[in-house]
């Protein structure tokens, strides 16, 4: 499997040999020679794209194909006929299963959570049943389903249990559920070619920054009807790239297509809750995660000194000393469009390392700051001519009471980006006296296009962190 339009919006894995012989989660190389092979692609897919799949792909389908509150698709097929099934939530009976022989035309087949499946009295508001899976096992001749009870949802110490219940016709009856664990929502089942079944899930962890960091398997006897062996981590966000750090993976699937296991999930969640826009909510207007799958797009608009309609999404500085890095893709056509990466107090104390353009030399990177003191400096003795086109990372170390600016084209060294610059006016005391603020310092992603407001910015990835967790991890 490759890629192709129709997989979009979803991470994309894959793994030769036994899915359940994994490394340990902190080592992501290979155990020996003849282990497993993980290999992560930059790809996006989701099964809501069959719930608004083109019309093209099927020549009939009118979308959306369930019109509504259907969300969480999970789909199979068995034969010649399809299988939907979509969350409830608090809603009783549990899970809607829907039945098409065209992909087109779908009817309810049953809601198979009964009062004997789910206990749904006392759940909170947008607790209860949280995705379920389908699935067939050919061997027994039965279908699957699998499904969580949210309890609560004191995240990251959400209460939940998982079961599993059977069915020879899809319209039930559905057996009496089997408990499986505990551990996190999202499971689902994968039958093996070698008639072993696995039950997959992701894991939250409490101890974590990432709360979501992954996922855990473990085999499933489907004659028993339990799980046996030992569960392990088979996905763990921190031994990947910085972007995906912040992904919250989730509705994970395991798949065997020409000798191979694919793993595929949803790179779910949004913005991280540290992030703030401002003076306005972060509408898709202006700011999606759709539009380039992967990757965060922004719409330029106002300058970073305007009092209304900017394109800026930043996080708090949590630390006095700190680092925080960025990649994006951007080609600016005019001198009036910038986007990079600025340390902001507000729209008179600010710095800000961008991309833009100049007549003579085209696409460039620069660095300016703006004080009450000292007004406006320009550094234009560092100022870089780049490719026109191209990924380019910045970079801002902040320590001692100074920040220095980096900037890095794709697969090379940072280079400094002007001279260390203080940061006293970013404070509260700084600007204190004829300003009196009182508001506290960001660093993050700013967006200007005074020429058109339609140029978009794609951000491959945002990373923050204290000098101190730097220096205990460098990677």
């Amino acid at each position: 499997m490759r890629t192709d339009e129709s997989m979009e919006k979803m991470e994309y894995m894959e793994m030769r040999r036994n899915p359940v012989e994994i490394f340990p989660p902190w080592n992501n190389r290979l155990a020996n020679s003849t282990g497993p092979t993980w290999r992560l692609f930059g790809l996006h897919f989701l099964i809501s794209t069959l719930i608004y799949a083109s019309p093209a792909a099927a020549g009939l389908i009118q979308n959306p194909i369930l019109p509504g509150f259907n969300p969480d698709p999970d789909i199979i097929r068995v034969g010649d006929d399809y299988y939907i099934a979509t969350t409830t939530f608090e809603w009783f009976p549990g899970v809607n299963i829907y039945h098409s022989k065209d992909l087109a035309n779908w009817r309810l087949a049953c809601r198979p959570l009964s009062e004997e499946h789910i206990r749904l009295s006392g759940v909170p508001n947008s607790g209860g049943n949280y995705i379920p899976s389908l699935a067939y096992n050919e061997r027994d001749s039965l279908f699957y389903l699998v499904y969580s009870n949210v309890l609560g949802r004191d995240w990251p110490l959400m209460s939940m249990r998982s079961y599993v219940t059977t069915a020879r016709k899809i319209e039930g009856p559905w057996s009496d559920p089997v408990y499986l664990n505990s551990a996190g929502f999202d499971p689902a089942l994968f039958f093996a070619p070698d008639g072993k079944a696995y039950l997959i899930n992701m894991v939250l962890d409490y101890r974590s920054d990432l709360q979501m960091p992954g996922f855990l398997l473990q085999e499933y006897d489907w004659r028993s009807q339990k799980l046996i062996g030992e569960a392990k981590m088979i996905f763990h966000l921190e031994n990947y790239d910085k972007k995906y750090r912040y992904a919250f993976p989730e509705g994970p699937h395991l798949y065997f297509h020409n000798g191979c296991y694919y793993l595929l999930f949803a790179a779910g969640g949004g913005l991280p809750v540290d992030f703030q826009s401002l003076r306005e909510p972060m509408d898709s207007t202006w700011l999606s995660l759709h539009l380039k799958p992967g990757f965060l797009s922004i719409r330029g608009r106002q300058p970073i000194t305007s009092l209304t309609g900017q394109s800026l999404v930043a996080r708090r500085w949590t630390s006095l000393d700190f680092e925080a890095e960025t990649a994006l893709e951007f080609q600016p056509e005019h001198f009036l469009q910038m986007a990079g990466l600025a340390l902001f107090y507000d729209t008179e104390d600010f710095q800000f390392a961008y991309i833009s353009h100049d007549e003579k030399k085209g696409r460039v990177v620069r660095l300016l700051q703006r004080s009450k003191d000292k007004g406006w400096e320009k550094f234009n003795e560092y100022e870089n001519d780049i490719p026109e086109q191209g990924q380019v990372k910045f970079k801002v170390r902040v320590e001692d009471g100074a920040a220095l600016f980096f900037f890095a084209l794709k697969d090379k060294d940072f280079e400094a980006l002007g001279p260390a610059l203080s940061i006293a006016h970013l404070s509260d005391e700084g600007v204190n006296g004829d300003k009196n603020g009182f508001t506290g310092a960001f660093v993050g992603l700013s967006v200007q296009d005074r020429l058109y407001e339609s140029c978009w910015a794609e951000i491959d990835y945002y990373d923050y962190r204290s000098l101190a967790e730097h220096k205990n991890n460098p990677e």
